[in-house]
């Protein structure tokens, strides 16, 4: 009796997991997020100029992708998210702010991809950005704010 009881909560408990991973890789809980590219260009030269000034920002994934994306955000709140491949040389910096001013923009979600090149210095790679709405579309994405 106990082994037949096991055996099927054991059942009951795969056929659960089953259904969790099948319903989230659905897709329908979540819509995906879309970005769109930034250019990088400028600020590059501007980082290397920094550098050479000998300004110590330009040293740091951190305040490289700050820097950028621009330290004071007109939102509530911010969440910064790093990913840093140890003796790589390559981060991966996320910023998230949330419950901005604006009477459209809910939410803008930055996306930064960096290396760091001659010096120390890091140097943006990829900057992809987003946003979310108060109306219209709630999820991340690059359609326009009603």
């Amino acid at each position: 009796m106990r082994g037949i009881s096991l055996g099927l909560t054991a059942a009951c408990l795969t056929a659960s997991f089953l259904s969790i991973g099948l319903s989230s890789q659905s897709g329908l809980d979540k819509p995906r997020e879309r970005y769109e590219r930034m250019a990088t260009a400028e600020f590059s030269k501007q980082a290397e100029e920094a550098a050479k000034k000998g300004e110590p920002w330009p040293h740091n994934p951190l305040l490289v992708a700050l820097k950028f994306v621009g330290e004071d955000a007109e939102c509530n709140s911010r969440t910064i998210v790093i990913h840093k491949l140890e003796g790589r040389g390559s981060a991966t910096v996320e910023v998230t702010d949330e419950g901005c001013w604006d009477d459209s923009i809910r939410g803008e979600k930055f996306k930064l991809r960096l290396v760091s090149g001659t010096g120390g210095v890091w140097k943006i790679t990829e900057a992809l950005k987003a946003w979310a709405c108060w109306r219209g579309h709630t999820n991340y994405s690059t359609e326009p704010c009603i």
